[in-house]
């Protein structure tokens, strides 16, 4: 039997439990002013895997066409610098076999079309790139002046439905004579980046072969996130992030990013926007901050309308250097 005195200390300490929970209401709803918008709630789950290693976002990359367009070594100097900034993991690239079988038993290996080839897997051999190579005819492709956004939204929808590679078509719009679906234009155009090189080859070197992609649940169909990590060998048991945020809503919204036990990263921003896409004299993506998130409690990040932001571990060394020697 509880004594008098125990009932009446239990009574006054759960008016004092009410009082404290209500107090931490009436703040909340002080926080909260009317009209406030409610942030997308985005909770990073690492024990639920979706792709354990995943093989990267990779292209399409053909020479094909590059003899007829009359790329020079200059030009694929050019070109290469572009494929090892992005760091391509996995590329598909055609062949046909009348450019080195020429009937009768009969091969020639030293066929300009083979050479062209040859150049193309001598690059991927360096990068340690995988490398699908098939042996077809021309087809029509399927995408045509993509949308930045949309791109982005299906490479983010095939990662997190377990895909294990997700590949563009294509790289470059002198893989085929004629072609359009590059992610930049062909020599006679002076190679020029089209927008969504921008955030294609950031998701190629930002999310690298060997990642795991975990879940992340959303409480919007207007956002969509892929969060990925791997082993940084650079750091001692550290492991590294990448974090693809598409809002593909007509209005900004606020995004808050939250793990339970999670790290606390360094990350570089990268943003494409309707005011925002900065690149370097290369045509490199750069960074637009480097920020600190504890994913622990969470972190707050505003999207812009139909935009694409990255947070990755990676940075860019060359630009880092750059901007040091000129502080």
């Amino acid at each position: 039997m509880k004594t008098m005195e125990a009932s009446i200390k239990e009574r006054i300490m759960m008016r004092s439990y009410f009082f404290a929970a209500l107090c931490a209401a009436v703040l909340t709803m002080a926080r909260q002013a009317p009209g406030a918008e409610i942030p997308v709630s985005v909770q990073l789950d690492p024990a639920k895997v979706i792709c354990q290693k995943f093989l990267g976002f990779g292209a399409e990359w053909d020479s094909n066409s590059y003899n007829d367009s009359g790329v020079t070594d200059g030009d694929f100097a050019m070109i290469r610098k572009r494929v090892e900034w992005m760091r391509v993991p996995i590329a598909r690239i055609m062949m046909q076999s009348k450019w080195c079988y020429k009937g009768n038993g009969r091969y020639d290996w030293n066929d300009p079309q083979m050479k062209a080839l040859y150049r193309h897997l001598d690059v991927c051999q360096r990068l340690g790139t995988t490398v699908l190579l098939t042996d077809w005819g021309i087809e029509p492709g399927w995408l045509k002046t993509p949308d930045v956004a949309k791109v982005s939204d299906y490479a983010v929808q095939a990662a997190n439905a377990g895909s294990w590679a997700v590949l563009a078509w294509m790289l470059d719009d002198d893989s085929h004579r004629g072609f359009t679906w590059g992610m930049w234009k062909n020599r006679s155009e002076g190679l020029a980046t089209k927008p969504w090189f921008y955030t294609w080859s950031l998701l190629s070197r930002c999310f690298p072969a060997g990642a795991t992609i975990i879940r992340a649940d959303l409480t919007s169909g207007d956002v969509r996130v892929l969060a990925a990590n791997w082993d940084d060998k650079k750091s001692s048991g550290e492991r590294s992030w990448s974090f693809c945020i598409v809002n593909r809503a007509d209005s900004s919204r606020m995004v808050r990013m939250q793990m339970t036990g999670g790290p606390r990263l360094s990350l570089n921003r990268y943003v494409f926007s309707k005011t925002s896409a900065i690149v370097d004299k290369d045509g490199f993506p750069v960074a637009l901050e480097k920020l600190t998130c504890n994913l622990a409690p969470g972190v707050n990040l505003v999207c812009e309308a139909n935009s694409v932001c990255i947070l990755s571990s990676i940075g860019d060394e060359r630009q880092e250097v750059e901007s040091a020697s000129r502080r």
